[in-house]
């Protein structure tokens, strides 16, 4: 017969046996949770800048001030370890400034949808008016939980000396003369197919260096396509040109507009059926 004191040495190893392998398990489980956790998105490098790259999104020629005629103000961040279907949204607030009785006045909220490592851009483009002068910020917000605010500054633009250029003609149309880059089946209603988009100005009394500039716009989505600056002098037509994606024009709302030296004269509509 086994002694009572033997009897309790048996129990004692199992006992031991027991807890090993409780804590092994315990261990493991925490190993396997840590290996299928999820990396956490996050936002990094915010910055206001006058463009970015069309390919990379990085900011170019940073810049927290901007003057009132600025055609186009961008932010750019770069999201790291984003999963599938991730959020990014920018909230655009006019804090304080000219207009006295608008204070934090969200104007603007546009989401991108992601994933991976990489920079976003975010644009917004001059009010008709151009911008009040005044205090902003862009409220950054990764699966709609802020993130990041960043501020920037409207100032006065420098006052540009009065020319005697004149810009009296803006159509959007499905060609142009080549000779004269006078307009040809004016339109304002294009096909997906369309290979080409003109827009033909008449410009008059030029001195030479006459800026003249076309923003190209795809309203539905608030987002810039293309900007084309000529530089003139005299008289005569003038034919700027966006060229149709390799998929075709997306359907909804567009825009061009015309400056000439930096001044909005002309916002031309347009659509895509």
């Amino acid at each position: 017969m086994k002694s009572e004191g033997q009897a309790k040495m048996k129990d004692k190893k199992h006992f031991s046996l027991i807890a090993i392998l409780l804590v092994l398990t315990a261990l493991l489980v925490s190993s396997a949770g840590w290996a299928c956790k999820a990396p956490i998105a996050s936002f990094s490098e915010a910055t206001m800048c006058r463009s970015v790259d069309q390919q990379t999104k990085r900011p170019v020629e940073k810049s927290d001030v901007f003057h009132t005629d600025a055609t186009v103000i961008y932010c750019s961040v770069k999201v790291s370890n984003a999963p599938p279907e991730t959020k990014a949204t920018a909230v655009w607030i006019y804090i304080q400034g000219e207009v006295e009785d608008l204070q934090n006045h969200e104007f603007s909220k546009y989401s991108l949808m992601g994933s991976g490592t990489r920079y976003l851009s975010f644009s917004i483009t001059q009010p008709n008016n151009g911008w009040p002068v005044g205090d902003y910020a862009v409220k950054l917000l990764l699966n709609d939980e802020e993130q990041l605010t960043v501020p920037f500054k409207v100032e006065a633009a420098p006052i540009v000396p009065d020319e005697s250029a004149y810009l009296s003609e803006a159509n959007t149309c499905r060609n142009v003369d080549p000779e004269t880059a006078e307009p040809i089946e004016k339109t304002t209603v294009f096909t997906a197919d369309t290979p080409v988009i003109y827009c033909s100005v008449k410009l008059s009394d030029a001195k030479p260096d006459t800026e003249v500039k076309a923003q190209w716009l795809y309203v539905t989505e608030n987002t810039v396509l293309h900007e084309d600056v000529s530089k003139d002098n005299g008289n005569g037509y003038l034919a700027f040109q966006l060229q149709s994606p390799q998929s075709g024009w997306a359907f909804g709302e567009y825009m061009v507009r015309i400056f000439l030296n930096g001044q909005l004269k002309f916002q031309v509509h347009f659509k895509v059926e």
